[in-house]
């Protein structure tokens, strides 16, 4: 049960550009993300990422 966590990082000036992008539509990540569903769906979602079924997941704390 080892876990290994990786991270990625932007500098902030290209950071602040992403968001004007996202914000303005220029840049669509819809067909990134399959999967938008509460932290406590993790285990089966994280399940099926681990099978190939998923793509990007955001998780909602609530």
């Amino acid at each position: 049960n080892d876990w290994h966590i990786l991270g990625s990082f932007a500098l902030c000036y290209t950071f602040q550009q992403a968001i004007t992008w996202l914000e303005s539509g220029v840049i669509n990540i819809d067909p990134l993300v399959s999967h938008t569903a509460p932290l406590a769906e993790f285990p089966t979602l994280f399940q099926q990422f681990a099978e190939g079924k998923t793509r990007k997941v955001h998780l909602q704390p609530t």
